[in-house]
């Protein structure tokens, strides 16, 4: 059994210098408060049945952000941001191997924009690109505790990383009808200290973080007859290299794996009539196998366990607005 219960206060003003140029100021205070009891069942393998005592954990996190825009003209915004924010901690399960577990407390982090969007060429073309860098700190893992029973799971929190990079997204309409957009990240996610009992070391990329991703889209949709529209589109997928989870285990060749670079297509088209759609769909055309995760299990050739991306998948979607 566990409860969650949270409680804020906040405020947030903008002030206009001018026309032309504002800044927004924002703050809140947040307290959790959580509790959690655990009942294990008997026999064999844990023991007789047992209840453990309630555990409460509780915490306070303010936070604030700061965001001056400056409207250039009427076609280009420049704006930037610094803001924190935070993840709420809690208690641990406890468990026939663990029977009082330490809480995990709350990871905060530090963020700092810098954008600029304009409308170009008779704003047919938009462009929105940003810088961020994010200071993470008291990061949350799944940590390991030594017991009499052997190593234990449990959620903790250790050492420090930061993400920077450049975000984009451009839209061309060169005609009535058709879109073609592209938006996409660069990211150098990394740990900034030792994190031994993770198994990670400062330098050592964040898990599950391109670094580079991207998508093309296209859409064109075109007067069919009566009140009937045709719509055709597809957009293509650029997922980079990442890693997978960091692991303490000595059982494990190669805890943090570089996972490889897959694309995907996807096209759809179909008509419209403002209250009935149907679509023909076709979903990952090139039948890419994409990891979304993986756990070395310790065999030769960094045999392990894998989680692929839906495959080839392709469909006709039939839908009515009411």
């Amino acid at each position: 059994m566990a409860d969650y219960q949270e409680a804020a206060v906040f405020a947030d003003l903008t002030y206009h210098f001018s026309t032309a140029f504002d800044i927004e100021l924002g703050g809140r205070d947040t307290s959790t408060r959580q509790h959690s009891q655990s009942s294990l069942l008997c026999c064999v393998l844990v023991g007789p049945a047992t209840t453990y005592p309630t555990i409460y954990t509780s915490e306070t996190d303010p936070t604030w952000s700061v965001a001056p825009r400056w409207h250039i003209n009427a076609d280009t915004l420049a704006y930037a941001r610094v803001a924190t924010g935070f993840s709420p901690g809690g208690p641990n399960q406890p468990s026939s191997f663990l029977a009082n577990p330490p809480p995990y407390r709350s990871d905060s982090t530090r963020n700092y924009e810098l954008g600029l969007r304009t409308d170009l060429f008779d704003r047919s073309f938009t462009a929105d690109v940003a810088v961020f860098d994010i200071q993470w700190q008291n990061v949350q893992i799944i940590d390991e505790l030594q017991t009499s029973s052997g190593p234990v799971g449990i959620n903790g929190n250790s050492g420090t990383a930061q993400s920077r990079g450049v975000e984009w997204n451009f839209l061309w309409r060169p005609l009535q009808g058709l879109n073609v957009g592209l938006l996409g990240a660069y990211t150098n996610a990394k740990l900034t200290s030792d994190a031994p009992t993770l198994g990670g070391m400062a330098g050592d990329a964040l898990p599950y973080v391109p670094t580079v991703s991207s998508t093309l889209n296209l859409d064109y949709t075109r007067h069919a007859f009566g009140s009937v529209a045709g719509f055709l589109g597809g957009s293509w997928s650029y997922i980079g290299t990442r890693y997978s989870d960091f692991s303490s285990s000595t059982g494990t060749i190669e805890s943090h794996v570089k996972l490889p670079v897959y694309n995907t297509l996807k096209v759809q088209a179909g008509v419209d009539n403002g209250r009935y759609r149907v679509e023909l769909f076709g979903s990952n055309l090139s039948n890419a196998r994409g990891i979304t995760e993986y756990v070395d299990s310790g065999g030769a050739n960094e045999t392990g366990l894998a989680s692929p991306i839906q495959p080839r998948t392709i469909g006709l979607e039939l839908g009515a607005r009411f």
